[in-house]
């Protein structure tokens, strides 16, 4: 078997793990749950793990278990863990317990596996662990045993083995019996806040697209991050990657107006007393049936049902493509009722400055007029730009703080419209939108928690805030039409 490089992030107390393998997930997954087989990789190279000392139960609560023995010296090394979800043929979840505390418990160490297509008959692995405790190297050790372990895996995985039994293993006496593959997705952890990660590769690109808000987790070139990353583990902060429809930025009052019925949605920025940003940065997007995921592309589409504040049954289908040029994002919007509906769209990707701080950077965006706003950052009008708002040229940001629109794009000779955030590494994050939008949504983040001006929103939008009000540049999208925008990402 070809043996294949693994991509490491190492970072604070957590570690984040890709690893290609020549074979199809469902044999990889038998080499994670069939004891002979994890017998046969698990560990450095200078332990071996003895078959006999492996329990693995393929079922949520059930044991995760073994002993790597140290070749030299025959010191044993425990492994024990318990499953908190498993889906075959593509997620084991498991937590590693403390053998040392007199009670056994958890000692809060989590492992996550994933298996993702790719290639046809290849697979992505992709390993999480943590959180190990700071100020120590854990992580980095652990990291390398993986890297060394998924080196005899590479071996094994694929090569004639034992056969596939029959029906799955059943547990050590006293425990319960097989489980059947419907009943295994079961979580005794709480799930994912950002829900299943959807993990794309190109060359030396990888981002992972979330779940929940079809939101863009990561996207990093070279191990440089194009956008600000967050954890899988916690909530996106500040709406970061998210979709935001059916309309963008702010509300007014979370009251509008649309062919004669008044319509009243919840309020979400209660300071300005605003909705914000639509209805489903923190709803589930899924693969739809007849579109399976690539190491390159994913769908994700999301229906939002009708509700008394907006009661428009829409279908919202994200496509994100790693190419030589980045990640493009492409949307399409399907309005599903019987009547018009009111709909706007915009996007909330965090751009970040790498190694520097902001006020390291310069800022650049492509557009003419600037959206003046009253004391609830509601537009009032526009002006051309002057002052700390024309940014038509790249802008040290040091002493400039925004949260603010613009209008009347300007393109260059391929009909992009471009933000660009230069940092002194030499390199920029930018964002580029096609004639499909027009208007930018600009924040740098102060004051903003667990943002605090570590990066630059880059908002492409299709109308202002307070569209569903104003009328200004909102969509009258019509019984089965569709609309459709597209913007990407690249490291310049």
């Amino acid at each position: 078997m070809t043996s294949h490089s693994t991509s490491r992030d190492v970072t604070g107390e957590h570690l984040h793990l890709v690893h290609e393998l020549d074979a199809p997930p469902a044999e990889v997954f038998r080499h994670l749950v069939e004891p002979a087989l994890l017998a046969r990789w698990f560990g450095p190279h200078s332990v071996r793990v003895p078959e006999e000392s492996v329990v693995c139960e393929p079922f949520p609560g059930g044991e995760w278990n073994l002993v790597m023995v140290d070749i030299a010296t025959s010191t044993p090394y425990p492994v024990m863990a318990r499953v908190s979800e498993i889906v075959p043929p593509r997620l084991l979840v498991c937590r590693e317990i403390d053998i040392e505390a007199d009670d056994a418990t958890f000692n809060g160490l989590r492992l996550r596996i994933e298996l993702h297509e790719h290639d046809g008959d290849h697979t992505l692995l992709e390993l999480r662990q943590g959180p190990f405790p700071a100020d120590t190297t854990m992580a980095a050790d652990s990291a390398e045993g993986w890297v060394q372990s998924f080196e005899k895996l590479d071996a094994v995985c694929g090569a004639p083995a034992t056969p596939a039994p029959q029906e799955a293993a059943g547990p050590r006496s006293g425990g319960p019996g097989p489980r059947p593959p419907g009943q295994y997705r079961v979580n005794v952890n709480t799930p994912l806040p950002t829900g299943t990660q959807h993990v794309l590769v190109h060359g030396t690109q990888r981002a992972v697209i979330a779940e929940v808000g079809a939101s863009i987790r990561t996207y990093s070139v070279d191990g440089r991050d194009v956008v600000l990353p967050f954890d899988e583990t916690t909530l996106a902060p500040a709406f970061s990657g998210a979709v935001l429809a059916p309309w963008p930025n702010r509300l007014r009052d979370g009251l509008y107006r649309y062919e004669d019925t008044t319509y009243e949605v919840p309020l979400t920025e209660h300071d300005r007393q605003t909705a914000l940003h639509g209805l489903v940065a923190y709803a589930r997007f899924t693969p739809p049936a007849d579109i399976a995921p690539t190491s390159t592309s994913v769908t994700l589409e999301h229906e939002l049902v009708p509700t008394p504040g907006y009661p428009w049954a829409l279908l919202v289908c994200a496509t994100y493509t790693l190419d030589d040029a980045g990640l493009r994002v492409h949307v399409a919007t399907t309005n599903l009722s019987s009547a018009n509906a009111p709909y706007g769209i915009g996007f909330h990707p965090w751009l970040s400055p790498g190694a520097a701080s902001v006020d390291e950077c310069t800022l650049r965006v492509d557009a003419v007029r600037h959206v003046t706003v009253d004391e609830r950052l509601l537009p009032t009008g526009t002006e051309p730009v002057a002052g700390p708002f024309d940014l038509r040229e790249a802008t040290a940001l040091r002493g400039i703080a925004l949260d603010d629109a613009w209008v009347d794009v300007t393109r260059d000779e391929d009909g992009l419209s471009w933000i660009v955030l230069a940092s002194p590494d030499g390199h920029a994050a930018a964002l580029w939108s096609d004639a499909t939008m027009d208007t930018w949504q600009v924040c740098t983040g102060d004051g903003i928690p667990r943002i605090e001006r570590r990066g630059v929103a880059a908002e492409p939008m299709s109308c202002v805030a307070d569209a569903f009000r104003t009328g200004e540049r909102l969509v009258h999208l019509a019984p089965s039409a569709t609309h459709e925008v597209t913007w990407g990402l690249a490291l310049l």
